[in-house]
């Protein structure tokens, strides 16, 4: 029987993915034709496999490269020990597909993944010494209403490497629900280097559960951007087995609206895994009053021979930024797109150059349809100097702590 998870469960306590499934509109029969499908894809200039309904489609594919194969697995069901988990999988156990790359391929491959009725279950395996490139893109139709999961499995041989790029270019409709469980298994030295991009739906999680064994390079970048009322979640846990591994997870969040964004990242250090460098950290840019973020970074370590740290910061816009590009000639509207821009920029340069222009394209999107509602107060603001020094309380208390708020900036 399949069991929705709730925030009663550690794992999603800050989405409930029950009460989002119960509330979703009825879906009313809807069936997309190939012309739709087709007019609806994301535009890639590299090989590619479209699945709908959990199904490759070959009249929308193209020849994949030497040393690419895609073929059936049948009946496959994963497991993890954690049954709020496995429930999910246990929509994906008909008819998997794997992804084998037993020799490194001349041009990267992207697998498109149009939401249907539905799971998907792909499993990516890479060939020892082998390097790949490989995209996976989520999209769907404009009028897609429902849930759609997906199960992944990454298994990558000894000394293999490989650029993986999830992308959710997903329409901004509210009745879209879309989750993904990823688990991935590195032999001794293994790289990945993942990217990961967030956009539209109402609902998005996006899961990596990462097992490292010895002499692993794992690095992961994901930017998300949310407006309305989306909700979108990453989830991560990364269990160091062996010796001399190297971590670097970065993710970044740029929020309008009513939107809310979660963070949880785990590193869980094993006593054998001694000389382990990890690093964790999110960034999150609030440009809403209303929108919410909530993080949860976490360290578990039973070696003593570690370096691992973790971190979160969020907050708006710095006023001396607006007012520097204020001052040289930019509007207000102008000076809060250029910042923001600056802020994403500096992550999408991390994703494949097969997907980049696509994903800019689709941060400039989000940053000019947000909400028309009066820019939000930004952080430090002269709204709140001004109320901070009409309070008398507030000024003994920061008189007491040495700040008169009377001295000029660049004297404090």
């Amino acid at each position: 029987m399949l069991v929705l998870p709730t925030p009663a469960t550690e794992a999603w306590k800050f989405t409930h993915l029950k009460r989002a499934i119960e509330t979703l509109p009825d879906a009313g029969g809807q069936e997309s034709t190939l012309r739709e499908i087709e007019q609806a894809l994301p535009i890639f200039a590299i090989p590619q496999v479209v699945f709908h309904h959990g199904q490759p489609v070959p009249e929308l594919g193209t020849p994949l490269p030497a040393g690419v194969e895609l073929r059936p697995l049948g009946a496959k069901l994963t497991g993890s020990g954690q049954p709020e988990l496995d429930s999910l999988d246990t929509l994906a156990v008909a008819h998997g597909w794997e992804l084998h790359i037993h020799r490194t391929p001349s041009t990267p491959v992207v697998l498109i993944h149009m939401a249907g009725t539905a799971p998907t279950s792909l499993q990516l395996t890479v060939a020892a010494k082998v390097s790949a490139t490989v995209v996976e893109a989520h999209h769907a139709l404009p009028h897609q209403v429902g849930w759609q999961h997906h199960a992944t499995s990454v298994q990558l041989g000894e000394g293999a490497t490989l650029k993986h790029s999830v992308l959710h270019l997903l329409p901004d409709a509210m009745g879209l629900i879309v989750t993904r469980r990823q688990r991935q298994t590195l032999a001794a030295g293994a790289t990945y280097e993942g990217t990961l991009g967030m956009a539209g739906g109402g609902l998005i999680r996006s899961e990596i559960h990462t097992h490292l064994s010895t002499g692993c390079t794992y690095h992961l970048t994901s930017l998300s951007t949310a407006r309305a009322a989306q909700h979108h979640d990453v989830t991560l846990q990364t269990h160091h087995a062996g010796e001399g591994n190297a971590v670097v997870i970065r993710q970044r969040n740029l929020q309008l609206d009513e939107s809310h964004c979660v963070f949880q990242g785990k590193f869980w250090v094993a006593a054998e895994a001694q000389k382990t460098n990890a690093y964790m950290h999110n960034h999150t840019l609030l440009l809403s009053d209303t929108a919410r973020a909530s993080v949860k970074p976490e360290l578990e370590i039973y070696a003593d021979d570690v370096k691992c740290s973790h971190g979160a910061a969020s907050g708006g816009l710095n006023p001396q930024h607006l007012f520097y590009l204020q001052a040289r000639g930019l509007n207000e509207t102008q000076a809060r797109a250029l910042l923001v821009q600056g802020y994403a920029d500096e992550f999408l340069a991390a994703f494949p150059s097969a997907t980049r222009s696509i994903w800019a394209a689709r941060v400039q999107e989000w940053l000019s349809g947000g909400s028309k509602a009066p820019p939000p107060l930004t952080d430090f603001s002269t709204e709140w100097l001004a109320n901070t020094k009409a309070n008398p309380e507030q000024r003994e208390v920061l008189r007491e702590y040495g700040d008169t708020l009377e001295r000029p900036h660049y004297e404090r």
